[in-house]
């Protein structure tokens, strides 16, 4: 498992949110959605120098995007993701 798998698993725990394949998990997300998506936005930003704990959200985020209804409400959190590369 790639290390944003391991990082999106470790938040989609974290979260308490359920397995984003099932149907009872999307439910649960759909009933949340709002704080499951402020608990992802406050991580995504308080790990501005950590790429992969971002990646694991946005991993989150794209896995959240195949139920039609889930990708309406990210997108209209009006989220526009910058992604900043750093020169090693």
């Amino acid at each position: 498992m790639s290390i944003s798998g391991q990082v999106g698993r470790l938040s989609l725990i974290d979260m308490n949110m359920k397995d984003l394949t099932s149907r009872n998990g999307l439910k649960k997300i759909h009933a949340n959605f709002d704080d499951i998506y402020r608990k992802m936005e406050n991580e995504y930003e308080r790990n501005a120098d950590d790429i992969r704990i971002r990646a694991g959200i946005v991993s989150i985020w794209t896995k959240m995007c195949i139920d039609a209804l889930l990708r309406n409400k990210v997108f209209s959190k009006g989220r526009s993701l910058s992604v900043q590369h750093k020169t090693i």
